[in-house]
């Protein structure tokens, strides 16, 4: 007799091998053209410097190795000083591909202080930068972006960790753990990263608003929020 429990692993077994084809069948495509960090087992200990408030009030460990930034963290007074040896920049929009006036400017300054870098710096982005950037210091490493969610966890985790596939970059933070994994650090320790946003959501005018807050900033940013009816 064909048991419920038998019925589920068949649908668990043909589940993993689609998404293991359609994966492999995603990578052919969608490889050819893009890089992926070096797989180097380095040893160091890696400091990921995201850009929360609980950043101000953090002590960055003297014994970290490297240190990587992200996003509008070179706008501030503490990038020349950290120093970076990575800078991820996932969305597009840091790429010079958003025609957003406040934000375009905001980007364009970002790539002008790249021009600054004096340090040996990797800047890790997803899609080939619209904006030029012109300094032998800093090498522009377009990371080949194959997500790979679901099926089974062991085939992800092998795709991941030889590179050759991705999670899931719903966020800056994701992206940055993943190549610090894939670039073989024994150590990574995470500065700046806030996920209690949703504290910091209100009802303004009627409307639902997200206060965006920086430890570089302040005073934040209301965002307004848009949800299809």
């Amino acid at each position: 007799m064909f048991s419920i429990r038998a019925f589920t692993l068949l649908i668990e077994n043909v589940e993993d091998a689609l998404n293991l084809c359609l994966g492999a069948t995603r990578l052919g495509l969608v490889s050819r053209n893009h890089e992926r960090p070096n797989k180097v087992l380095n040893q160091k200990r890696l400091g990921v410097v995201l850009n929360g408030p609980s950043l101000a009030y953090e002590d960055l460990d003297d014994n970290i190795d490297e240190f990587w930034a992200s996003n509008f963290f070179a706008l501030s007074e503490f990038f020349f000083t950290l120093k970076p040896s990575a800078y991820i920049l996932v969305d597009p929009a840091f790429t010079g591909k958003t025609e957003r006036g406040d934000l375009a400017e905001r980007v364009e300054k970002l790539w002008s202080v790249f021009e600054l870098v004096d340090w040996t710096m990797k800047i890790y982005v997803l899609e080939a930068p619209k904006l030029k950037l012109d300094n032998p210091n800093v090498e522009v490493v377009r990371v080949r972006y194959n997500p790979i969610v679901g099926g089974s966890s062991r085939i992800s985790i092998f795709l991941w960790r030889s590179g050759l596939a991705t999670p899931h970059f719903q966020n800056v933070l994701v992206a940055c753990l993943w190549i610090g994994f894939v670039d073989g650090y024994s150590e990574i320790k995470v500065y700046g990263a806030n996920h209690d946003w949703f504290r910091n959501l209100y009802i303004k005018n009627e409307k639902l608003v997200l206060l965006s807050e920086h430890f570089y900033s302040r005073e934040g940013k209301l965002t307004d929020l848009y949800f299809n009816d």
